[in-house]
């Protein structure tokens, strides 16, 4: 016991004497160079508490400076700094606890003997960025310390020929950014430019010279300048950032035209954006600025230096700019409860501009701009009163509303916000996403949380309360998903509280990620694609890339391959997940590439941490080239525009439909969704009107006309409407867009109205009513107003609210199509939108109104105003003597209507909210949502049960959970689909479903490159001379051969035709030579090798008939013909695409055994596809090899070997299929003689389909192989029989099959394979199936033997084999085909 006691107190000491654990955070900060005034160092320290006692009070000494945080019970960080910066040297920092030293960060400051030292190199020349005078290079400099941090070596340099920037990637890199933008007008912008580059500390600097300039001496040519409007002078802006524009077209392409925009002498590029081109030229559009009168000059390099082209001089009308109707008189509020409704009166005119409500606290506001109807109670745009309420749970909440320039205060206590980070951790989820779990409390509960950059509260979202997981707002654990870039980004977890207020800490302490560090620039030793070029004209299209470096980089980095980073328009950047493909060795990624995009390079990235390094750093032969011959980057335009008044008279509606006859141009991608809005100048009804190319009413989507309107019901009282926005899209997510009030940027101004800018009262409508109501002096009122459910769970599945109310005017009607629209409020200016519907109007006693009853139906977003309820209110209600009339929250609580929804919260109904970049291919599946725990099945719905496509493995295995979180799961054995389907969890525990989740895959490339192992070595029979080869062998990996389909087992049927014939094995019949076919019925015959055809590589043979009695030759004959077709291009669908059919062929006689026949097929004379097709005669039996497969010829067979040259396919899902004809004949008139066809698999484990065309006793045997050779790879091919499609001749003389071998997509090359034989069948084809008969004729046909085309991967080598099979159809013959056979039988041996 003694002892115990004595242990106890030990372990006691122990844990006082070290109760805390102190490590380095960025050591690499520790290291670094002088600047002008020493180092200055930033060090941050973790600090974790093993008691309940906090972080300890830690210390450091003069000249550093400390300052702890807590992150949680246990955990908190330091910041180490000093204020007047280390003089050069090396060090420590002493931390101390009571005088003790208790932790030391050895540091050096680091300074430059001589700038000589060091060496700069230009990594692989300067490139464009996306702006279009804009340029980037990296520079890799040499000679400094490889941990040093080297943020603050470098003061900014000086450039001669531009302005210029230098900064490193990234902590410790030795790789600067070079940025250089607005080239000035030198005499010679080719020559070789200086950078001077200048040390910090001493103002040494260092010259590099850039020789490899990023202009080469050419001569642009600009022409075709077109300005919007004709005349510039005294344009009326009618929409914000839509001022004037001009065009003009470059016979460059987008990255390679060198222009200057000078806006009187300031240079002003990056408004300039290429929207239209082909392959060698480019529209550019100029967006003028819309502040002041100003002159434009456009410049051009003409040879080594920059020309003047055109000068436009442009002035502004201004007078159609949105007014300010606010002064900044403070209002009243009152208060009830937690809500405050403030009421005043406004003196218009209104004209819409749109109102910024911002609500103040202790440290930060809320700001939410709202359009009307919002807040409009009562009036007309002429006078009218604003109220509105909000909620303010707590008088230390907020204290402040101002309404533009107006302002209320309200009463507030004095209160800390008190949040706290408690504990924090990080789980990689696969790709570059992470989960961060994080523990908070907050005495005001959390509200969100941001991505901040330091001391700055505006920051992108990245999750909300439907992240919290546990607990609640208040005390709870929330899961977020974040990407690597924002962990590594230097940015800050903002925390924010339902007040607004915020706790900041950096991401780096919270993840404390730590991959290896590397350096991706100059790494790269491999890169290709699947698709080598690609043709997105009119198409999207689908590809692969593949690479790997040359350093040991980690299989696991969070790695992104991005495209289409330079479009310019709408910031159209394009991420795709990369994974390390182990079968191959190497990184892999499935992107797509959008129809019409510009034509040349692909602009791609792979983003690493949060840089893109650049495509235009890596060699030339790692470029992808994209033909474009129809870029397409502007959305939808209006071309014409013509006002309309129609009058519609009906029994219940008499009226008048007013609006435009709107024509829509978007040439190439075609017009796709379009919504315009309408609102009345003096009531401000309010009219949006969502259209789709499925409303045209003539033309089509790339020309079409619309009919955009509304009906002003009778009587009414006239006025002007204007259209205030517009949103047009096209197919492939451009969109053009205006607006009257505002734009958030320039990538959104293009104007649909590009064509009209001179035409101001296009916009406007103007309706004359015949018939007035009389004198109004009120506005509408409200006679029902309900809420359901008036409580809701935002964390179930239904989380749907009805909003239902009627309408009334006592002395005009209401406007019944102009509909209300019901709000949704929380705390912070949380505000959703529920449009309204008319649900029924209701004549009342009095015949001059109507009761209108309106619904709308909104689904909450989780969590949305939790816990403090939702304030519910409704405005936007019209009479037709233009007065508008809303309710507030509390306005609707005074008169006695439901005006809040009560909000509960659980955490139990899995809820699945998102998913991981998913494709066709299927396979891994990543959902994101909340409440996962206990989740222990998935059911996957598919909209369209599809059969993967051959070289695609086939996955029969059910879907299941391999990885879960709270707010993560990893499904695996997603199936191959090109089409939407659902995902819905279950917790078996309680029966709980989640929501039913759709997801749509985009369509990804289907092939799969794997290792090919060389094929062996053919087997010659000895007397056959070697001829040439017309393939070229695959280069897969020895050990990893390729996956490929094997035949099911066959039913061993007529007992293998005895123990001399056949045996019965697992896979079916294995026949005993001569034997062959599926019950070993037949035998393979001698014939002459036929005679080549000269013109096509078509093969006739006739077939020599034996006399029942006597054996001599019959008058009697049959003939077999095989032929190619055609070679059709077929969708993903299974459509025929093209068909190109042969035409002239060129013959070659390699051999007296061998020729080649060679024609071409394809539309353009300068892109055609080789089909280069050999013939092959084997009179004996012989072993060949093809495709990684030792294959026996048959005697007497003719070997097809197919192969294409590349060819051009219309989509990347696409796929060719060749067509060939096989067809026996005879000439008997023998009223018995019947004719069948057979289409199977194999059984002597070829792993091939086979073909067997039969007439009485003799058979045209084909073998298909399942195989082929494509792109230098072995895969898997599809064989398939098109008789009923292309009406194939039967008879029963005369019997004729079509086959399809479908040769997967590929770039280089394909090679297929398959044979032909004449067979010598026991049965005739009257005991088989299927048969066609004379008349006379009560026989039935036998089954068919194997036939089987083999099928190449880089090309088809195509191998007919020709037999007869010999039929006695009589029993009463038996002794005389016993004869026979036997005769044949010794002709063989």
């Amino acid at each position: 016991m003694y002892f115990l006691k004595l242990l106890f107190l030990f372990i006691f000491l122990l844990g006082n004497v070290y109760s805390y654990s102190i490590s380095l955070l960025n050591n690499r900060g520790t290291t670094k160079y002088a600047g002008r005034y020493g180092c200055q160092f930033e060090i941050t320290l973790n600090v974790r508490d093993y008691t309940d006692e906090g972080i300890p009070n830690l210390m450091t000494s003069f000249p550093f400076s400390m300052r702890c945080e807590e992150i949680g019970d246990k955990n908190g960080y330091c910041f180490v700094n000093d204020a007047d910066g280390i003089s050069p040297g090396s060090g420590a920092i002493n931390i101390t606890l009571e005088d003790e030293t208790v932790f030391q960060i050895p540091y050096k400051c680091l300074e430059l003997d001589s700038i000589d030292k060091i060496n700069i190199t230009l990594v692989n020349g300067i490139y464009r960025t996306s702006a279009i005078s804009e340029y980037e290079g990296i520079l890799r400099v040499d000679g400094l310390d490889e941990s040093s941090e080297k943020f603050e070596i470098f003061d900014e340099p000086y450039c001669y020929s531009f302005d210029c920037s230098l900064e490193p990637i990234s902590f410790g890199s030795k790789y600067f950014r070079l940025k250089l933008k607005n080239i000035r007008y030198i005499e010679n912008i080719t020559a070789p430019f200086e950078i001077e580059i200048k040390y910090r500390k001493n103002d040494d600097y260092f010259l590099y010279t850039i020789s490899d300039h990023v202009f080469k001496s050419k001569s642009e040519n600009l022409t075709d300048f077109v300005s919007y409007p004709l005349n510039l002078e005294g344009v009326f802006l009618s929409g914000l950032n839509l001022g004037s524009s001009f065009s003009f077209k470059s016979i460059y392409l987008p990255m390679e035209s060198v222009c200057q925009i000078d806006i009187e002498g300031s240079q002003s590029p990056a408004a300039l954006f290429p929207i239209y081109g082909t392959n060698d030229s480019t529209t550019y559009l100029y967006h003028l600025p819309d502040d002041g009168d100003r002159s434009c000059t456009i410049y051009y390099q003409n040879e080594s230096s920059l020309a003047k082209s055109i000068s436009y001089y442009y002035t502004y009308n201004e007078t159609q700019q949105l007014n300010n109707v606010f002064d900044d008189t403070p209002f009243d509020s009152q208060q009830d409860n937690e809500i405050h409704t403030h009421n005043f009166q406004v003196d218009g005119p209104y004209n819409f501009k749109s109102i910024e409500y911002t609500l103040g606290g202790e440290q930060n506001k809320f700001i939410k701009i709202m359009n009307s109807p919002y807040g409009f109670l009562y009036g007309n745009n002429i006078q009218f009163n604003l109220s509105s309420s909000i909620m303010n749970p707590s008088p230390s909440f907020f204290s402040e509303l101002e309404i533009e320039s107006r302002y209320t205060s309200y009463t507030a206590e004095t209160s800390t916000s008190e949040s706290k980070l408690n504990r924090a951790e990080i789980f990689r989820i696969g790709g570059s996403n992470f989960i961060l779990r994080v523990d908070v409390s907050s005495n005001r509960g959390i509200k969100n949380f941001k991505a901040l950059e330091f001391q700055n509260n505006d920051g992108q979202i990245i999750c909300g309360i439907e992240c919290l997981v546990e607990g609640d707002i208040h005390n709870g654990i929330f899961e977020i998903i974040v990407e690597n870039s924002i962990l590594n980004s230097g940015l800050y977890l903002g925390i924010f509280d339902q007040a607004n207020q915020f706790l900041d800490i950096p991401f780096n302490i919270i993840s404390n990620q730590s991959f290896s560090s590397v350096e991706l620039f100059e790494n790269f030793n491999e890169l290709s694609y699947e698709l080598e070029s690609i043709n997105v004209t009119n198409t999207i299209v689908a590809n692969r890339v593949y690479f790997n470096f040359t350093d040991n980089i980690p299989t696991d980095l969070p790695l992104k391959f991005v495209t289409q980073k330079k479009s310019l328009l709408q910031n159209n950047l394009k991420s795709f997940p990369v994974v390390w493909n182990s079968e191959i060795q190497l990184f892999q990624s499935d992107f797509y590439v959008d129809a019409n995009i510009y034509h040349g390079e692909l602009t791609y990235g792979f983003l690493y941490n949060n840089f893109i390094i650049d495509h235009s750093i890596l060699p030339k032969s790692y470029q992808l080239n994209v033909t474009s011959q129809n870029m397409d980057s502007y959305g939808p335009i209006f071309k014409s525009i013509e006002k309309t008044y129609n009058v519609i008279s009906s029994e219940d509606i008499y009226g008048k439909f007013i609006g435009w006859n709107i024509e829509i141009e978007d040439l190439y991608n075609g017009f796709e969704y379009g919504k315009i809005t309408v609102r009345g100048l003096v009531d401000s009804s309010l009219y949006e009107i969502e259209f789709t190319s499925l409303d045209l009413i003539s033309g089509d989507s790339f020309f079409g006309m619309y009919e955009i309107g509304f009906l002003i019901y009778s009587p009414c009282k006239g006025q002007s409407y204007v259209i205030t926005d517009v949103f047009l899209n096209d197919t492939m997510g451009h969109y053009s867009r205006y607006s009257n009030d505002r734009i958030p940027d320039i990538y959104d101004s293009f104007n649909p109205f590009i064509n009209f800018l001179d035409n101001i009262d296009i916009y406007t409508i103007t309706s004359i009513c015949e018939s007035e109501p009389d004198f109004d002096t009120t506005p509408p009122e409200l006679k029902e107003f309900t809420i359901s459910p008036q409580s809701i769970d935002v964390g179930s599945v239904d989380r749907k609210v009805t909003i239902t109310f009627i309408t009334s005017d006592l002395e005009s009607s209401i406007v019944q199509n102009s509909y209300p629209i019901v709000y949704l409020s929380s705390v912070g200016l949380d505000i959703l939108e529920c449009k309204s519907k008319v649900e029924e109007v209701v004549a009342t006693k009095s015949s001059a109104n109507m009761n209108v009853q309106y619904k709308c139906e909104i689904d909450l977003p989780i969590g949305f105003g939790y816990p403090y309820g939702i304030l519910v209110s409704v405005y936007g209600i019209v009479n037709s003597y233009n007065y508008f009339r809303g309710y507030s929250s509390y306005e609707l609580g005074q008169l006695g209507f439901p005006n809040t929804t009560n909000v509960d919260y659980t955490n139990v109904i899995p809820l699945i909210t998102g998913n991981s970049e998913v494709n066709s291919n299927g396979g891994d599946l990543w959902i994101y949502g909340r409440c996962f725990d206990g989740v222990d099945s998935v059911n996957v719905v598919y909209s369209k049960i599809q059969t993967p496509p051959p070289q695609l493995p086939t996955n029969n295995k059910t879907e299941e959970i391999v990885i879960f979180y709270s707010s993560a799961i990893l499904i695996s054995n997603i199936k191959y689909t090109t089409e939407s389907y659902t995902i819905q969890l279950k917790k078996s525990q309680g029966n709980i479903l989640s929501n039913e989740y759709t997801i749509k895959p985009w369509i990804a490339i289907s092939t799969i490159r794997r290792p090919v192992t060389e094929p062996p070595t053919p087997t010659q029979s000895p007397t056959q001379s070697p001829t040439q080869s017309p393939t070229q062998s695959p280069t897969q990996s020895p050990t990893e051969p390729p996956i490929l389909p094997t035949n099911p087992p066959q039913q061993c049927k007529n007992n293998c035709g005895g123990p001399n014939k056949g045996k019965c094995v697992t896979t079916g019949c294995t026949c005993i030579s001569p034997y062959i076919g599926i019950d070993c019925s037949s035998i393979v015959i001698t014939i002459p090798q036929p005679k080549p055809n000269s013109t096509e590589p078509k093969t006739s043979i006739d077939i020599p008939t034996d006399d029942d009695d006597d054996d001599e030759i019959s008058l009697i004959t049959l003939k077999s013909i095989i032929n190619l077709v055609a070679i059709r291009e077929i969708t993903f669908d299974d459509s025929v695409y093209k068909t190109h059919r042969f035409e002239k062929w060129a013959l070659t006689e390699i051999n007296e055994k061998t020729q080649q026949y060679i024609t071409t097929i394809g539309d353009d004379i300068n892109n055609q596809t080789i089909v280069n097709v050999t013939l092959q005669w084997f009179d004996k039996e012989s072993n060949i090899s093809f495709a990684q497969q030792i294959i026996k010829m048959n005697p007497s067979s003719v070997k097809y070997t197919i192969e294409l040259s590349r060819y051009n396919f219309n989509s990347a899902l696409n796929k060719l299929q060749l067509v060939m004809s096989a067809q026996l004949e005879t000439n008997s008139n023998d009223d018995s003689i019947c004719s069948t066809n057979e289409f199977g698999d194999t059984s002597t484990g070829d792993d091939s389909n086979y073909i067997k065309i039969q007439i009485d006793e003799h058979s045209l045997y084909g073998r298909l192989l399942k195989r082929g050779i494509i792109d230098n790879r072995i895969v898997s091919i599809s064989n398939s029989i098109l008789d009923n499609e292309m009406n194939a001749i039967k008879t029963p003389t005369k019997s004729q099959s079509f086959i399809g071998i479908d040769i997967p997509h590929y770039s280089v090359s394909s090679i297929i394979d398959p044979d032909f034989s004449i067979l010598l069948d026991s049965s005739p084809a009257s005991d088989s199936n299927n048969l066609k008969c004379n008349s006379k004729s009560d026989s039935g046909l036998t089954s068919a033997q194997l036939a089987g085309i083999i099928i190449g991967s880089v090309g088809f080598a195509a191998v007919i084999g020709i037999s007869v099979t010999y039929n006695f159809v009589k029993t009463k013959q038996k002794k005389s085909f016993e004869k026979s056979i036997q005769m044949k039988t010794n002709k063989v041996a």
